[in-house]
């Protein structure tokens, strides 16, 4: 597997994929101040394997003393340090990206979040493939050139998500294909606070007919955004209820 973890904050990183690099089972976590880059010659890219889990339904979720225990119907493939993307679910409190604490196994996870005790039943657990800048709230700028993920038709998955990142410098020819619920996924959420992104020259593919979104922004952000020349498609392979952008503010 190809795994990038860091928390830098003093200097600009510079990460150069070479080759195609097969992620099985871990997410590719990139780190505060870097650059993502693949070979513009030879499109490196990074590759979701078989393996890989990109989401479960949660059997029940609940919030003790400021502890999330999260029991999903399926296994989650979620290690310490990991970001679950919780979503759905009726007690829109637990909603949002979070950095997994504990994994007692299989089906089970915690991750820690100060609020009212509380629990439910409903909702799913999703696995980006690629998580920018989800180390340390308040982190600075994340830039992406000339990348490949591909989400190897996975059901459900999420190819690249952000839910903190102060700043998204800009992506510039990046492609996802595809993927199954959302090529790329920014919010505000997890005690972060995305100030703005711009995500320019991409192009995503979804799974066919499946309903999926290509770019899909969640949460009020505080500066500017930015979308240009994003290509979601071919229509003649998009479900009815695909979306190229969606919002939920």
């Amino acid at each position: 597997f190809f795994n990038i973890i860091g928390t830098a904050r003093t200097k600009s990183l510079s990460m150069e994929l070479v080759g195609a690099k097969i992620l099985t089972s871990k997410q590719v976590r990139v780190p505060q101040i870097a650059v993502l880059r693949g070979n513009g010659k030879t499109w490196s890219g990074i590759y979701a394997e078989s393996t890989f889990i990109p989401s479960a339904a949660i059997s029940t979720i609940a919030r003790s003393a400021n502890v999330v225990t999260v029991t999903t119907a399926t296994a989650h493939g979620l290690e310490v340090g990991a970001t679950a993307v919780v979503s759905g679910v009726t007690t829109t409190s637990f909603n949002g990206g979070w950095t997994v604490t504990t994994v007692a196994d299989a089906t089970h996870f915690t991750y820690a979040q100060t609020a009212a005790n509380a629990n439910d039943t409903t909702g799913t657990v999703f696995i980006p493939i690629v998580v920018l800048g989800d180390i340390d709230p308040f982190s600075h700028a994340v830039r992406l050139e000339n990348l490949r993920v591909d989400c190897g038709e996975l059901a459900n998955s999420v190819g690249i998500y952000s839910n903190n990142l102060e700043e998204m410098s800009g992506a510039e020819h990046v492609t996802v294909s595809n993927c199954g619920k959302y090529g790329v996924w920014v919010e505000l959420s997890g005690g972060g606070r995305p100030y703005n992104y711009r995500l320019e020259d991409m192009e995503i593919y979804p799974l066919p007919n499946v309903g999926a979104t290509g770019v899909f922004i969640r949460g009020q952000f505080v500066a500017h955004r930015g979308l240009e020349h994003i290509t979601v498609g071919p229509v003649s392979a998009l479900a009815a209820d695909a979306l190229a952008v969606g919002f939920d503010l």
